[in-house]
């Protein structure tokens, strides 16, 4: 018979606690170190990402449930240390009681590497957008109506096009495909408060003689227009002028034959808001995202909790301005890069591609994770401002981060 051992229960127990000390001070030097991670999971898509975890209840209807001290902030907000031992007194009520209405979670749950599919992480994508939120699926259904020229306000539903032309004020487009080789696919001519929304709109094909050079243009100049949940691709410049763009996805994959090559150009004084969208360039050229100017940089552009990627540079302000005098919002954006090394600069032309790039074709450096190594061929932002710095532009940049690890971004 084998004689019986003894379990150190004691030195087991001691074991423990200093393991879990050791791990709650580590997290805690983690947060306060504001490594990678930190920022990005408060916007708005790691919220989207975390609501079937945080879906509760916004009300708590349990008085006697021991909730956080109102005058002591939760772990992770508005101050640094690490977890404080639980009240052994109230512990055991916290555990009976159902969880309240709460954030997501600050750091876990923020997704990575959403390049390759940007649905899988809340972003718009070409299966979460256009008509019903299914891309192109529903397009073969609708009845063709070919090129048409709209005078008079109202709402167009499920149709197909080759080309429309507004030319009055209050009319939504919803639910709409157009496809074809124009020039312009949509042209807002005359009239504003034009809504383009849950639509596909592309060219035929990549190639030059079967892209379009604009899938939308705002040639009225007014400043309330919208797009809203669109997908446009086959495109050179897929968005032009003013606009209010929210949860679009456009990649301008036409073959390049000229200079703007970019999924929003705006010029001069105009006016954008971009929120929740998805701009990517898979070529060398332009930016995603340009404004530019004569001389004053007058543009007032707002652009936010976007996944952006690609071009020369993959935003691009106050391109050709002399002076200051606009206000960009440049904040809470995704930028993603590739990743797959060596990564090779080119002195001749300063940009910068991953394996398999070439200064005359970076572009085949593209992976999994993006077009350039840093964002676009020569970085991720730029101010056109001659000498000048991004604050004297009215430009602010805040809270962006990188795809593949959550890292900031700097300009």
């Amino acid at each position: 018979m084998c004689p019986r051992t003894r379990v150190p229960v004691l030195g087991a127990l001691t074991a423990v606690v200093v393991m879990a000390l050791a791990t709650t001070a580590a997290a805690g030097a983690q947060w306060a170190s504001g490594s990678p991670g930190g920022t990005p999971a408060d916007n708005a898509h790691a919220a989207k990402y975390e609501r079937s975890e945080t879906h509760h209840r916004s009300t708590n209807k349990h008085p006697h449930c021991v909730t956080a001290n109102p005058r002591r902030p939760a772990h992770g907000v508005g101050r640094r240390s690490a977890h404080r031992a639980p009240n052994t007194k109230t512990a055991h009520r916290r555990a009976r009681c159902p969880a309240p209405h709460r954030r997501a979670k600050r750091h876990s749950a923020a997704p990575t590497n959403c390049f390759a599919r940007p649905e899988g992480c809340g972003y718009p994508g070409p299966n979460n957008t256009g008509p019903g939120g299914e891309g192109t699926a529903k397009c073969a259904s609708y009845p063709e109506e070919g090129s048409k020229t709209i005078t008079s306000e109202g709402e167009i539903k499920e149709k197909r096009f080759t080309a429309v032309t507004i030319k009055a004020n209050n009319v939504t487009l919803n639910d709409v495909c157009i496809t074809g080789r124009s020039e312009i696919l949509l042209n807002v001519y005359e009239g504003g408060n034009t809504t383009v929304e849950d639509s596909v709109i592309r060219g035929e094909g990549t190639a030059e003689a079967e892209a379009t050079d604009e899938s939308i243009r705002n040639s009225a100049g007014r400043t309330n227009d919208r797009a809203i949940g669109d997908y446009f691709y086959n495109c050179l410049v897929c968005i032009w002028g003013s606009w209010t763009v929210e949860k679009t996805y456009a990649i301008d994959n036409a073959t390049p034959s000229e200079l703007h090559i970019e999924p929003l150009y705006n010029g001069l004084e105009g006016v954008d808001v971009v929120n929740d969208d998805t701009f990517f360039n898979p070529h060398k050229g332009t930016a995603a995202y340009l404004t530019e100017s004569n001389a004053e940089c007058r543009a007032t552009n707002t652009i936010t909790n976007s996944f952006l990627a690609g071009g020369d540079i993959t935003i691009y302000a106050c391109a050709g301005a002399t002076s200051g005098g606009g206000k960009t919002l440049i904040k809470a954006n995704r930028f993603a890069r590739c990743t797959t090394t060596p990564i090779t600069y080119f002195p001749g032309s300063g940009g910068s591609a991953c394996s398999g790039g070439t200064e005359q074709e970076p572009e085949k450096g593209s992976d999994s994770h993006g077009y350039f190594p840093y964002g676009g061929l020569y970085g991720v932002g730029y101010v056109g401002l001659s000498g000048g710095k991004p604050s004297d532009a009215g430009i602010t940049w805040e809270g962006n981060y990188w795809d593949d690890n959550l890292g900031k971004v700097e300009r």
